[in-house]
């Protein structure tokens, strides 16, 4: 956080502990595609969905590209809720961006679905979907 402020916004009311965990799996998230290193996912993430996220890493090659957080608006949403599951709609837009005489964006706006389950030692991602989105 920059003075007291989030990086992330969100447009529900989720709790401060559960931004926040969505926060560094997120970041640990971008770097697994970035650097193509799973080993801070798996703080955050269960083996299987370690494992979807490395495979689809390597097949992207560096394809997706997440730029900075100084470009990027990353919305969580609430789509389901149930006993100790958690399903939330993560929207990721991209400010324009100004080059010569006109504007582009950074990177392509996306959304995911991401499927979370509370253990005893807390969230946990079991799952991570792309999801179709109107921009």
């Amino acid at each position: 956080m920059f003075f007291g402020r989030r990086k992330t916004k969100t447009n529900t009311n989720l709790p401060d502990d559960l931004l926040d965990f969505l926060e560094k799996a997120d970041e640990a998230y971008m770097i697994a595609y970035d650097a193509r290193n799973v080993d801070e996912l798996k703080k955050y993430m269960t083996r299987e969905c370690v494992i979807k996220v490395s495979r689809l890493a390597s097949e992207t090659g560096g394809a997706r590209y997440f730029s900075t957080d100084k470009f990027r608006e990353t919305l969580w949403s609430i789509k389901n809720q149930g006993m100790g599951t958690l399903t939330l709609i993560k929207t990721v837009t991209y400010k324009n961006i100004r080059i010569n005489q006109s504007y582009m964006k950074v990177s392509n706006d996306y959304a995911e679905v991401w499927s979370l389950q509370f253990t005893p030692s807390g969230w946990i991602v079991v799952n991570i979907e792309d999801c179709e989105v109107t921009f």
